[in-house]
């Protein structure tokens, strides 16, 4: 009401004071139109806002949707870093071996045939090429986890900590590196994440041959070892490197039916 009046004394005011000027007054009296607000009309409405228990039913909905999404998602990131890993040693092996046949010739010209135990014409031939950070050499020296290895299947598979036929050393990238010298060929293992877990042929050690001719990954065609090739070692994880190399994925641990000669993803 006091409101009203204020307005109502501002227009006598302004007409007493500008007589005769018709517009001017049309104007000003459209001041009586004006609305005014109080603080509480510019809040808002409680019937708008979410209760309590809509707001935790919200939350509760997003976790588990996130419980569900998230590790499968980090387990899709994982694999694919694996990968990567997996292709980079293979590369760097693979380098490092075809300088050294420039120096020294290939595999079947550095006198293996005639090696002594624990021989290491096979590090020394092809160590000088890489970038190593510690060499344990065939002695237990912590360059592997002081635990047994185990297949895809669960199965115990390979100590290579304490095998004293195993040369051992670490890569700058943290790679762990295993070397098996046989007469007519080299065999490399690599653990791609270091020391972390899970320390399972296929998952995170996989191996290579180095041949005469080429370094391949277990797995493939070769003379050396017909017992890992294809299908025949996909379920241990043996024929993994080959695969991995070959297909880029990692879907033999999410399905059955896969095959070297047919479906190479679980989604086909």
């Amino acid at each position: 009401m006091e409101q009203n009046k204020s307005v109502k004394r501002l227009v006598d005011e302004k007409v007493t004071r500008h007589d005769g000027d018709s517009g001017n007054l049309q104007s000003l009296l459209k001041v009586k139109n004006l609305k005014t607000y109080r603080l509480n009309d510019l809040t808002t409405s409680k019937k708008a806002a979410f209760t309590l228990a809509e707001t935790l039913i919200t939350l509760a909905v997003i976790g588990i949707v996130a419980a569900m999404t998230i590790p499968t998602l980090i387990n899709n990131y994982q694999e694919k870093v694996t990968i990567v890993k997996v292709k980079k040693i293979y590369s760097v092996i693979s380098n490092a071996y075809e300088m050294s046949k420039i120096e020294n010739g290939d595999y079947s010209e550095w006198g293996t045939k005639e090696r002594e135990d624990k021989s290491t014409i096979f590090a020394d031939k092809i160590v000088p090429y890489l970038k190593i950070n510690k060499i344990c050499g065939y002695e237990s020296k912590g360059c592997f986890p002081d635990i047994t290895y185990n297949y895809l299947t669960n199965k115990k598979w390979y100590y290579i900590e304490q095998d004293s036929k195993a040369y051992k050393f670490i890569m700058t990238d943290g790679t762990l590196i295993a070397l098996e010298e046989y007469p007519n060929f080299g065999k490399v293992f690599a653990d791609v994440n270091g020391f972390k877990g899970p320390n399972i042929l296929g998952k995170d050690v996989f191996g290579f041959y180095v041949l005469p001719r080429q370094v391949i990954p277990v797995g493939a065609d070769n003379d050396i070892n017909k017992k890992f090739v294809g299908d025949k070692g996909l379920q241990s994880g043996d024929s993994a490197p080959a695969w991995v190399i070959q297909f880029e994925n990692m879907d033999y641990l999410h399905c059955e039916g896969l095959s070297f000669d047919g479906k190479h993803k679980c989604s086909d």
